[in-house]
């Protein structure tokens, strides 16, 4: 059975090493585990201890049951992957003639690709992605040597292939240019790197890395080419220098940046432990540059070298590093044979610390994806530095100074845009598409890597493409690098809970993106708060509350003000389409429905305790269908008519715009009496009011919109205006018999009066007004 060679394979892989029940499912069954899933897998590990450790089998091969699953026991030599790392680990001690036997012998190992037909295609890439780049970097090491050695010659056809199979392994590319050069085909060596750096261009924005351009001046030069220093057996390993370039237009995060070089302090003095700085945020907000550009800054101040580890929490395609073979890689790096490295995690994590015992040394931990994963490679003596970056907050890192990134301040943002892009484009332009890429870097340096590569395009048409919010993340993608692709790795890691809670989230910040387009994204009242999720998810406030925590961990909203949750704009976009994708419109309706109700009931709630001697409006809202605050104050009340402003304003908008007179009319009452003297709402109140006034087919409706339309002319000075809209309410209301109606349009207009200096038509609208109060049960006037 191809599953069962499968667990077989899995074991195999981790030899000597307890591989989890639940590990073992998940790679199994990758969508969709049968219930039976575990049981499946005890009767496969049956059949298996029967063929290992079957009648005359006397080799010590067994299969052992552990508190949490499974371990293959045997000598690591009868596997053939450790085999081939065993091969590898003796060629790095060796001189280039045994690097090539040795070598050699580990790539003959290999009949295609690893586990092949053992597991869908997909399932084989997760597991073997470290190990096919095993296999990459051993070809790379016996080219290289090859060329050491003078047989460039024989090279020359392999080379072409494997160049032509790994377009992105620039020690291949590299290799083929050493390799023509050598034979005497200069030109073809240099159309080569040519190739190579327009793709990079065209598809990432990049320049070729800094040792292919120095092979290439070399080239161009005719200098000698030198070989890639190998260090001979015996020798001690050189010290570390493994941090990634620094990016030359790093731009901003100086208070981001300040705090990390403080967390060193005073260099002529050792901390007195070692120093962890953890960097998290959301995909694409810079953390790995900024991680990246702090170490080159600190790196005089640790004089045994600097490590580096991609433990690709979160790369597309590639299964997160496991913690041992982030620690095999570190400890080779640090000179350690790998003959000398032991199999158990807690044994390489014991060796790690005491090979760093004693040692200044920086180590970058980048993109990792969980505590568990980092937590086996921290040094335990003080000397040095740990910075490690992750979408996630690791709060489980203890001691840890923990820097959160946002999005780039405007200033920021433009000069990175500038420093890219250029400086001669029209400020308010590259304002503009700034905030269309939401300030984000990843964004920002897309839309100028797009830019560069399509000379014929202004920002002018950069801006109307990524103004059409339905094509706007599309437009942001070029080569390897796309704002969907990095937020997409997030989404999936994501329960089925937690999945539709963002997208619902993308529902409501969505709704009214025309509105929340007036406030500034960094204002905490663009947010929701958990009774508002609890309404788009039809949950508790408790289930809401936890699904907003795992979602503000996982770094896909933000919570500015404590209570409050917003998500960055470019991932607003991205909730709304997958919403649209994976939710029927039936629930997408009905969870904008929960959401207006709850508005509708909650606004009702706060307008009645902030002005408690006001006619309600009719017919009364109906009851929220999920939990909603209560207020016992008017001071609550105002606070939470103020956080939540531009969602009763989007919400009133989306009443409006979909045929929703009632819940129209009640937000904008509550609205209107909440917002009598805040001037620059008023013409948006005003639209609001005419299209409530217009649509309402409810009389009682249509008389309410106006009392509302002729206040907000009242407060825009247009008293001719607002006379007649509180004269046509006072009409139609007298003509139904709607006594509420009838009072606050009595109110109005003597407030009408008053301004006018009519003081005695002023007083007969306020008798009739009281009058009326008196008889429908409103005690006092509060106009």
């Amino acid at each position: 059975m191809r599953k069962q060679r499968f667990v077989l394979a899995l074991l195999a892989l981790e030899a000597n090493r307890q591989v989890t029940t639940e590990r073992l499912v998940e790679l199994t069954w990758p969508q969709d585990p049968p219930m039976t899933a575990r049981g499946m897998i005890h009767t496969y590990i049956s059949g298996l201890r029967a063929v290992v450790a079957g009648p005359g089998r006397s080799d010590g091969v067994r299969i052992d049951r552990g508190p949490a699953g499974y371990t293959l026991c045997c000598d690591p030599e009868r596997v053939d992957v450790h085999r081939f790392r065993a091969l590898l680990a003796e060629a790095r001690n060796g001189d280039d003639e045994r690097r090539v036997e040795l070598l050699s012998r580990a790539l003959a190992m290999w009949r295609g690709p690893a586990l092949s037909g053992a597991a869908p295609e997909e399932v084989r890439e997760n597991v073997c992605r470290g190990l096919d780049e095993s296999r990459l970097t051993a070809v790379e090491d016996l080219v290289e040597a090859r060329l050491r050695l003078g047989r460039h010659e024989s090279l020359l056809e392999e080379l072409l292939a494997l160049a032509a199979e790994h377009p992105r392994r620039p020690r291949l590319t590299g290799g083929l240019m050493q390799a023509l050069h050598r034979a005497g085909r200069t030109a073809e060596a240099l159309e080569i790197y040519e190739r190579t750096r327009q793709r990079l261009s065209e598809e990432l924005g990049l320049d070729p890395p800094a040792e292919l351009r120095e092979l290439h001046l070399a080239i161009m030069r005719n200098d000698p080419v030198p070989d890639r220093p190998q260090a001979p057996a015996g020798e001690a390993a050189p010290v570390p220098r493994q941090l990634p370039a620094d990016l030359p237009t790093f731009t901003g995060r100086a208070a981001e940046l300040d705090r990390l070089l403080d967390m060193v302090g005073d260099e002529t003095r050792s901390p007195a432990t070692v120093v962890i700085g953890t960097i998290d945020g959301m995909a694409g907000i810079g953390k790995t540059a900024l991680a990246v550009h702090a170490a080159h800054h600190l790196a005089g101040r640790f004089t045994d070298g600097q490590l580096f580890v991609d433990l690709h929490g979160f790369t597309y395609g590639v299964a997160p590093t496991t913690p041992a073979d982030a620690l095999d890689g570190l400890l080779r790096a640090l000179g350690v044979p790998g003959g000398k490295i032991p199999y158990q995690l807690d044994d390489r994590a014991g060796l790690l610390r005491t090979t760093l015992a004693g040692r200044r040394m920086l180590i970058l931990l980048d993109n990792a994806a969980t505590e568990t994963q980092v937590l086996p490679l921290l040094p335990g003596s003080p000397g040095c530095l740990v910075l490690i970056t992750s979408r996630r907050r690791l709060t489980g890192v203890d001691d840890a100074h923990r820097i959160r990134l946002d999005m780039l301040p405007a200033a920021d943002a433009i000069a990175m845009f500038s420093q890219v892009a250029g400086a001669d484009h029209p400020p308010e332009r590259v304002a503009e598409v700034v905030g269309l890429c939401g300030r984000s870097p990843l964004a920002l340096r897309i839309a100028t890597a797009r830019l560069r590569a399509r000379p014929a395009w202004t920002l002018a048409h950069l801006i109307d493409r990524l103004r059409d919010e339905r094509r706007r993340l599309a437009e942001l993608e070029v080569g390897q690098r796309s704002v969907t692709a990095a937020v997409d790795l997030s989404y999936h890691q994501l329960t089925s809970a937690q999945q539709r809670m963002f997208r619902l989230l993308g529902l409501r910040l969505g709704a009214a993106s025309g509105t929340r387009a007036a406030a500034p994204e960094d204002d905490p009242g663009t947010g929701l708060d958990v009774y508002a999720a609890a309404a788009l998810t039809d949950s508790t406030l408790q289930h809401a509350d936890r699904l907003l925590g795992d979602l503000l961990e996982a770094s896909l909203i933000s919570e500015p003000v404590p209570g409050r949750y917003r998500l960055h704009d470019l991932l607003r976009v991205y909730a709304a389409a997958r919403a649209e994708a994976e939710e029927p419109p039936d629930r997408r309706r009905a969870a904008l429905l929960r959401l207006l109700d709850h508005y509708v009931h909650t606004a009702s709630e706060a307008t009645r305790v902030l002005h408690p001697l006001e006619a309600p409006p009719s017919p009364p809202p109906r009851s929220s269908p999920t939990p909603a605050p209560g207020f016992e104050a008017p001071a609550e009340a105002a606070r939470w008519m103020e956080a939540e402003l531009a969602g009763l304003l989007a919400a009133a908008d989306h009443a409006a715009d979909h045929d929703l007179p009632v819940h129209a009319l009640h937000l904008s009452v509550s609205l209107h009496r909440h917002l009598r003297n805040h001037a620059h709402h008023t013409e948006a109140l005003q639209r609001l009011a005419m299209r409530v006034a217009g649509q309402a087919e409810d009389r009682r409706c249509r008389a309410e919109a106006l009392v509302s339309l002729g206040h907000a002319h009242l407060r825009a000075g247009r008293p001719g205006l607002a006379g007649t809209c509180l004269g046509q309410a006072l009409d139609l209301s007298r003509a139904i018999g709607y006594g509420a109606g009838e009072l606050n349009a009595l109110t109005g207009l003597g407030h009408l009066h008053l301004r006018a200096g009519r003081r005695e038509r002023a007083d007969d609208c306020f008798r009739h007004a009281l009058g009326i109060a008196e008889e429908i049960g409103v005690p006092d006037l509060s106009p």
